[in-house]
């Protein structure tokens, strides 16, 4: 049984998510420009479900290279909100956005 992994990533909650579940957890970021590979796979058309699990792939196969007989997890999540690609915010969302995004709770998540 698989009990420590390796996470491609600086997230905090992922971490926790995994220790929660009983997994040691070291956390090594990918280093993978986010952006870049974001801007060209959206300007191939890209569905925001092709770009969460392109840029999870990326970052994962960059560790797993380095540690190559360790179970690495590489993660991403991208927002979609009226077939609309939505970034991060630069600021807290406001709450006119918040509650727009609360209505469409329902809807896929990637």
């Amino acid at each position: 049984m698989i009990s420590k992994v390796i996470l491609a990533s600086n997230s905090k909650i992922r971490a926790e998510i995994l220790r929660k579940h009983n997994f040691e957890v070291e956390q090594i970021p990918s280093g993978v420009d986010e952006e870049e590979v974001k801007l060209a796979l959206v300007q191939n058309k890209a569905t925001c479900l092709q770009i969460a699990k392109n840029l999870a792939e990326l970052k994962a196969c960059k560790i797993s290279s380095k540690f190559p007989s360790e179970v690495v997890i590489g993660a991403d999540q991208v927002l979609e909100f009226n077939k609309e690609n939505i970034d991060k915010p630069k600021r807290p969302l406001t709450s006119g956005i918040f509650n727009a995004l609360q209505m469409h709770s329902d809807e896929n998540c990637y």
